[in-house]
């Protein structure tokens, strides 16, 4: 919901439904337009979802259409292993040269395991090794866009 403050009190002027921006920063486009950077957390079958992504109010979309990074945890034999991945933080950076970039500093581990293994129960996965990444996004536009120097990583996250 979008409100103004109109002779001292509060009116609405604009609402869209399931646009969640609870957990926001506001960035500006070259074009003087802002949009919102937001962090967002979820979950269902099996998956706990750390997700990062943008919202132009202009042209609102579900959160998840709109992912910069998605950390996606999961453990079971059926989904083929176990996955730990988190979002530690996330730094904004207005470079000189390049505009804004955003640096997210991320954690991921995951260990494959075939579906016929399942005979030690879920209770006894195994806890994957995790390793440390910086994965970095630069402002293209109205949409961020993963560096090529760190487009590797980023596709650990499912960044394409």
């Amino acid at each position: 919901m979008l409100l103004t403050k109109h002779s001292g009190q509060w009116e609405p002027v604009w609402y869209k439904a399931a646009i969640i921006i609870r957990h926001c920063l506001r960035v500006s486009l070259t074009t003087g337009r802002q949009i919102l950077f937001c962090e967002e957390t979820d979950g269902g079958m099996g998956h706990s979802i750390h997700g990062l992504y943008t919202v132009d109010l202009t042209k609102p979309k579900f959160a998840w259409h709109s992912v910069v990074l998605m950390a996606d945890t999961y453990g079971s034999y059926m989904l083929g292993g176990v996955q730990t991945q988190f979002i530690d933080r996330v730094s904004f950076e207005e470079t000189p040269t390049s505009g804004l970039l955003v640096r997210v500093y991320a954690r991921h581990g995951s260990i494959k395991l075939r579906p016929e293994a399942a005979q030690a129960g879920e209770e006894a996965l195994p806890k994957p090794k995790l390793s440390s990444h910086e994965i970095d996004f630069r402002l293209d536009g109205d949409a961020f866009k993963i560096t090529a120097e760190t487009a590797a990583t980023g596709r650990l996250f499912g960044v394409k």
